[in-house]
């Protein structure tokens, strides 16, 4: 039994030295040293990636409060119009061949009557547009909606005998409308004003044109189609997003002004002008029929259009918003734990001190803890205080560790250093739009160069070290 024992504990021996053997050999080998500190940097994606996943879970959140805020406030919207609809038959003959009772083949001329509609586009349309923004809030999240005063002016021509289609029964001027589209119709705040040929007149809910988003009309009791019109409208609706508009006229023209300093215009036409500074933007749109496929006068039977094909408008663009930003700066957070284990390691090779794998891991928990704390911070606060708090939190935390372990205040000043740093130049990219690719790039760049000076002795040191081991292994 004393034999069996005494095997067992030389073997318990032998397997001791055995990782202790490894355990000296990592830590005096700087290749095997690098490659290991690697692999905990590597481990420390998983920490990440959990973080990733938690970003995009309140991103989704705050994403669906915006959908509620717009479906109580108004969706994005389209306008469109104005497009007089006159109602009209036509008597459509056509052959038939039927089987008399003999079983002979006989043409016969029927009949049914078409009930179709002719549409009319302004000679002239301007839109005069002015966006007020505001904040909307639920809960921690905020929206940001508008409220568009919008002014329009049309003028229509005398229509010509030409512009008629042909086998026309009965056309009915007494029940002609004017419609007008928009997107979500619910958000019509106030109808100010509706003039047609400086009268006044009511605007009724819905419209009968097809081609037109949902909308209202009006009606026409005395259109006279071979003499001008005019039609003025003053009209407020809310909506969130973007708005759009749709050159109706043979020369459109828009004016667009807004208080926010963030517009990006969208659609198919730019606008001719534009100034953007920092209390508000202006810009005008003069848009030609020609730049469009369908005709100022068609009917519902000749040929189908497409009223959306040629659109323009402006998006209230949020340059960067908060969880873009955290989401953006996660991208980071490997560059940011490789870095820092990368100095750490170099500062154990300057004062001869090996750090703990558990040490590593918990300098890596906390630089992955700097996006939790920021994320809970900049839903309550502003992203600015969020970023500084979180930022001096962690950069402090890490430093005095790092000092501590090493047993230098000098190493520890240059964490702190370092860290700011690296911090500092993150937020910039945060912020930054147009430029965030050139500033990243320069500094990986500078940290390149950094890593280079700071290594440059390290072979040296490394085969001096190695001569020393050997010396004392000698003795």
């Amino acid at each position: 039994m004393t034999e069996v024992l005494s095997n067992d504990e030389n073997s318990s021996s032998d397997t001791t030295a055995a990782v202790r053997g490894v355990v000296n050999k990592i830590g005096g080998s700087l290749t095997l040293r690098v490659a290991y500190v690697a692999g905990l940097a590597l481990a420390m994606l998983v920490p990440v990636l959990f973080l990733t996943v938690t970003v995009s879970e309140r991103g989704g959140r705050y994403q669906q409060v915006l959908y509620d805020i717009a479906s109580s406030w108004g969706h994005e919207q389209m306008i469109q119009g104005p497009v007089i609809e006159v109602p009209y038959t036509r008597i459509h003959r056509y052959q038939e061949t039927i089987t008399m009772a003999n079983g002979q083949d006989r043409e016969i001329e029927k009949s049914k009557t078409l009930n179709l509609s002719l549409y009319i586009l302004p000679t002239t349309l301007a839109l005069d547009i002015n966006l007020d923004t505001e904040s909307r809030h639920r809960g921690i999240y905020h929206s940001l909606v508008y409220r568009a005063d919008v002014l329009m002016d049309a003028q229509f021509s005398a229509l010509k005998t030409e512009d008629l289609p042909p086998e026309i029964e009965t056309i009915h001027w007494d029940r002609a409308t004017v419609a007008f589209g928009l997107s979500d119709s619910r958000a019509v705040e106030e109808v100010k004003s509706v003039l047609w040929n400086n009268k006044p007149n009511r605007l009724k809910p819905g419209h009968t044109v097809d081609p037109l988003n949902s909308g209202f009309h009006l009606r026409l009791t005395d259109f006279d189609p071979f003499r001008e019109h005019s039609l003025k409208l003053d009209v407020s609706v809310r909506g969130s997003g973007s708005l759009m508009f749709t050159p109706f006229g043979e020369m459109t023209e828009v004016s667009l002004t807004s208080s926010w300093p963030h517009p990006s215009f969208i659609g198919r036409v730019l606008p001719v002008t534009r100034e953007i500074t920092e209390s508000g933007f202006s810009a005008s749109y003069a848009i030609p029929h020609l730049a469009r496929t369908y005709p100022q006068v068609w009917s519902s039977d000749m040929q189908q259009v497409n009223l959306t094909e040629l659109t323009a408008g402006v998006r209230i663009f949020e340059p960067v918003s908060l969880y873009v930003k955290i989401q953006r700066s996660v991208k980071y957070a490997v560059l940011f734990i490789g870095l820092t284990f990368l100095l750490m390691l170099v500062f154990e090779q300057a004062v001869a001190t090996r750090m703990h794998a558990v040490q590593y891991i918990l300098v890596g928990c906390a630089l992955a803890l700097f996006y939790l704390v920021l994320l809970s911070l900049s839903e309550h606060i502003a992203f600015i205080l969020a970023y500084l708090l979180s930022a001096i939190a962690i950069v402090l935390i890490i430093s005095v560790y790092v000092g501590v372990v090493l047993r230098s205040k000098w190493r520890g000043f240059q964490m702190l250093s370092m860290m700011s740093l690296l911090y500092g130049v993150l937020y910039s990219l945060l912020q930054l739009e147009d430029y965030a690719l050139l500033l990243g790039t320069s500094l990986l760049f500078a940290v390149l160069v950094s890593l280079m000076l700071v290594t440059k002795n390290l072979a040296k040191r490394t085969i001096s070290e190695s001569a020393q081991v050997s010396d004392v292994s000698a003795t």
